[in-house]
């Protein structure tokens, strides 16, 4: 690891799968805008967002690989299949991760962190929101996290990048590891 200089990001881009459309919110919380480069089955797309501003896209619903998201500083999100939306905002040095369950049954939820394997599970009970918060690796800010759900093995929302509170820190833990 090695000392990094605090960045202005605070980036969003939150999925709602429903009715056979995945819609993502990109948004930029912070000080600078941001570009997100978005790849699925089709053709890639970017989408530019301003500086505390959002904008929407939307694509049929994920199949495979699904959508993925990337971002400036390691910010990349996944959505692939259907089930419990997810959204993630920085807490402190943590993240706050909120799942809200719109089916009839209860899920349950698995968390793996790729940082240290560390797995959690969480039942979001029917028509209900449960928030939950994630320490990220070694406190460094830096949060790789995998959502599945046992109701649908297809289902899987990855959240990754790093959480800016405006203080040094230090470049992602997993860097260089082969």
């Amino acid at each position: 690891m090695r000392p990094a200089r605090p960045l202005p990001y605070d980036l969003r881009a939150d999925a709602v799968i429903a009715d056979d459309k995945a819609t993502i919110t990109f948004a930029s919380h912070g000080t600078v805008g941001a570009v997100f480069h978005v790849t699925s089955s089709g053709a890639p797309r970017d989408y530019t967002v301003g500086a505390r501003q959002s904008i929407t896209g939307s694509w049929p619903a994920p199949v495979g690989q699904g959508i993925r998201v990337h971002g400036p500083n390691g910010f990349y999100r996944q959505f692939a299949g259907t089930g419990p939306d997810i959204t993630a905002a920085p807490s402190g040095a943590s993240v706050r991760l909120t799942a809200t369950n719109n089916s009839s049954a209860a899920v349950r939820l698995t968390l793996t962190s790729a940082y240290g394997g560390e797995r959690s599970h969480l039942t979001v009970p029917p028509h209900s929101t449960v928030p939950f918060t994630v320490p990220t690796a070694l406190g460094t800010g830096w949060y790789d996290l995998s959502v599945t759900s046992s109701a649908n093995p297809e289902y899987l929302r990855r959240l990754a990048g790093h959480v800016e509170t405006g203080q040094p820190g230090v470049s992602d833990p997993a860097l260089g590891r082969s």
